[in-house]
């Protein structure tokens, strides 16, 4: 059905392609339905047929129960398909004891990851301190148990926690 999106690589990847389809004709009928509705303005209030002003305005409601539909049907999209389907991807939380728990920062075209140490916890952040040598904003000295480590735009990651990157690692 969706030619024009990459294959699938996950479970869900098809209900979130049927989500982003919906979104995509409720968009294009959207722009065709504006467009024709411009062509008709411009043809019926040309100035023609009509060489003076009507500075009364519209007194129709069309228009109204047009935006009405509109703001019903983006607000099913939205609460009734897309906010269920993302409650569903993201309310699964791992509990497993060996599952990895990261903090990802994202830049534009770059992906901070922050790994936590070997007792669990992240390093101590602060909003104030992240700049270009400090993209999660890691603060002080850390603690003796802590081996975080942050990785950006490409790394790869053993299981004896080391990690070597394309573009940089920092322990």
């Amino acid at each position: 059905m969706n030619t024009w999106l990459p294959p699938q690589a996950s479970a869900h990847a098809g209900q979130i392609d049927f989500v982003l389809t919906l979104v995509h004709v409720l968009m294009a009928v959207l722009f065709v339905g504006w467009a024709a509705y411009f062509v008709w303005a411009l043809v019926r209030f040309r100035r023609r047929r009509q060489p003076h002003a009507d500075h009364h305005g519209a007194r129709g409601r069309v228009a109204f129960w047009i935006e009405v539909g509109v703001v019903v049907a983006e607000s099913a999209l939205l609460v009734g398909i897309a906010l269920p389907l993302w409650w569903q991807r993201t309310a699964a939380q791992p509990t497993a004891p060996d599952a990895l728990v990261v903090r990802v920062v994202a830049e534009q075209f770059v992906w901070n990851v922050h790994y936590a140490g070997a007792d669990g916890q992240f390093g101590e952040t602060s909003l104030s301190r992240i700049g270009p040598a400090n993209p999660l904003g890691r603060t002080g000295p850390r603690r003796p148990a802590e081996t975080t480590w942050w990785c950006s735009t490409s790394c790869t990651c053993r299981s004896d926690d080391r990690c070597w990157s394309s573009s940089r690692a920092r322990t």
